[in-house]
């Protein structure tokens, strides 16, 4: 376990407890009763996967997810559709007498291979179809090779280090860089276990990552004699993120590829100055706190944003239907637009960001310098003796004037008022086709 007092505390906060752990056994195994027939007959295995078959979940994960390993028999098959006949046979028949019949209301969730999603209660079940394969190279789909990254991790991380992994998960999603998805460009779960297994420990991982340069390369496993060697190998654009980590099991992979530089960037700030506090926690208070605080997710809310000072512009967005991600980034994209549209105006943005659980509505802001701007702004043209440009702009501009050899105009503004801007925002067509429903909720 973590050493630090204060990292011990976030840990018994963050680790699931006996009782959880048991639950999610249990659940496990009620499914495997569920399936058993129905593996029978596809001749294939249940074999747990995610953060529950690593050891590195973290407690309140509702998220269970399942993969059922046709043999290599089944390989240029469609395993999906042989797994939803499967079940649709099984429903039809009521499983068997210990069957749990909730297991089998499945909803089919599209994909580039089809798999299978079931509500239980609090809890969330994937059942996932997978090819068994010895390595990355046999895989007919990405999931395939989701199997070998469990038994790496699991062979990799002792109990302790599984802890650290809880707690670098909890720094993540403390500094909203936990996630892989499209809408978040973060960390993802496999990505934080490689770099445990790397260094050991979070305080480790933590004090490499400070010192992060622009452009970081790791190779757990050391797939490639240097990072030069890395880049040949690997497709270009795997390589757009500021952290080129190779996957151990599939080394062509970039496996930090969704990371974008903000959260890059974030990241090692947050290690920067959790180093600094590990550094003073044996002999300083405060900064077990400063610890604590690091860790603790913070709900973002109208209130706590107006303390921020500036002044704010905040949305409430209903998102469309759909897979979490896809509707995820639309979102985004509409945060993106309306942040885009401030600063087209000419209103300066201090801060901007959004809240989403992936589940309930989404708040949208952005913090404003000022409310009001002026009713004109100059707008820089040409050099005078440039043609044809020069005479473009005195046609658009008939009182532009020579300033330094360029010409200049004043530019009237269309809004001056940005309440009456964020107002207008709800019209755009670009912004409510990416949303079901959005309200102006401050400004």
């Amino acid at each position: 376990m973590a050493q630090d007092p204060a990292l011990l505390k976030i840990l018994t906060r963050v680790k699931p407890d006996a009782q959880e752990q048991t639950q999610v056994k249990q659940a496990v195994i009620q499914a495997k009763t569920t399936l058993k027939s129905l593996l029978s007959r596809l001749d294939a295995k249940l074999v747990p996967g995610g953060s529950i078959a690593k050891g590195t979940w973290l407690s309140g994960n509702t998220d269970i997810d399942l993969f059922v390993q046709f043999p290599a028999s089944w390989r240029g098959r469609d395993i999906a559709q042989a797994l939803a006949g499967a079940l649709e046979q099984e429903r039809q028949h009521g499983g068997t007498h210990s069957a749990d019949k909730t297991l089998l209301r499945v909803e089919r969730v599209h994909g580039s291979r089809d798999y299978f999603h079931v509500q239980k209660g609090r809890r969330v079940i994937e059942i996932v179809p997978v090819l068994a394969i010895a390595s990355a190279a046999h895989a007919e789909n990405v999931t395939d090779i989701s199997p070998l990254h469990v038994a790496w991790v699991r062979s990799m991380l002792t109990p302790r280090m599984q802890d650290e992994v809880r707690l670098a998960k909890q720094l993540c999603k403390a500094s909203r860089t936990y996630g892989a998805e499209s809408y978040i460009q973060g960390f993802s779960g496999y990505v934080l276990e490689i770099l445990i297994a790397h260094h050991k420990s979070l305080a480790a991982l933590a004090k490499a990552a400070s010192g992060w340069s622009e452009r970081t390369y790791i190779d757990v496993d050391g797939h490639y004699a240097d990072e030069r060697a890395a880049r040949r190998a690997l497709n270009r654009a795997r390589m757009v993120s500021p952290l080129l980590l190779i996957d151990p099991v599939h080394p062509e992979r970039n496996a930090a590829a969704a990371l974008s530089k903000r959260n890059y960037a974030r990241f090692k700030e947050q290690c920067q100055t959790l180093t600094h506090a590990l550094d003073r926690s044996a002999t300083s208070s405060r900064a077990q706190t400063d610890i604590s605080r690091l860790f603790r997710e913070q709900k973002n809310s109208v209130a706590t944003l107006r303390k921020r000072g500036g002044y704010l512009i905040a949305y409430e967005a209903t998102p469309l239907e759909g897979k979490e991600d896809v509707i995820g980034c639309k979102l985004l994209k509409a945060q993106e637009i309306i942040g885009a549209e401030m600063k087209n105006h000419g209103f300066t943005v201090q801060d901007a960001g959004w809240e989403w659980d992936g589940k309930s509505k989404a708040l949208l802001w952005h913090v404003l310098e000022k409310r009001k701007i002026p009713l004109t702004f100059v707008r820089v043209g040409p050099p005078a003796a440039k043609e044809p440009y020069a005479s473009a702009f005195r046609h658009k501009h008939p009182d532009a004037r020579i300033v330094d050899g360029k010409l200049e105009a004043d530019v009237r503004r269309e809004y001056t008022d940005a309440s009456k801007l964020a107002k207008a925002l709800l019209t755009e067509e670009r912004i409510s086709a990416l949303v079901k429903k959005i309200a102006l909720i401050a400004s």
